[in-house]
């Protein structure tokens, strides 16, 4: 099991690379990337906030690991590239954007990430 520890940053951030947060977050160090096998989908929580995160290829995805629609979890479904689709009603969401893909559901919420030192962290709201 890898141990969990917080890291509590105040700088803006970039998410994969992908795109800015000006809010503060705290970074959850959820382990050595070399621990994180690719396309197998790991989860985690801070409080009431459950998250689900993957590695493909050089990258890091983390999104919330309830389905929007019916609050199944996301680890449970089936990962084809960057979507994931959901085991209870088929629902399919881009874990790299939080779009959706097949269904009438709202936006998959997705948490920055980043490798630094060989581990992986995911961003989470400060509170």
């Amino acid at each position: 099991m890898v141990a969990f520890r917080l890291l509590a940053e105040m700088n803006p951030i970039i998410s994969s690379g992908k795109r800015n947060m000006s809010d503060s977050v705290t970074f959850l160090d959820v382990g050595p990337l070399t621990e994180l096998p690719e396309k197998k989908i790991r989860k985690t929580s801070v409080g009431d906030l459950f998250i689900a995160f993957t590695r493909i290829g050089s990258e890091v995805f983390a999104f919330q690991n309830e389905c929007p629609h019916a609050g199944a979890p996301l680890d449970d479904g089936e990962l084809e590239g960057c979507v994931i689709t959901c085991s209870l009603h088929m629902w399919k969401f881009n874990i790299q954007t939080g779009a959706v893909v097949r269904g009438a559901a709202g936006t998959l919420k997705t948490f920055p990430t980043k490798i630094e030192n060989g581990n992986v962290f995911i961003g989470t709201p400060a509170n």
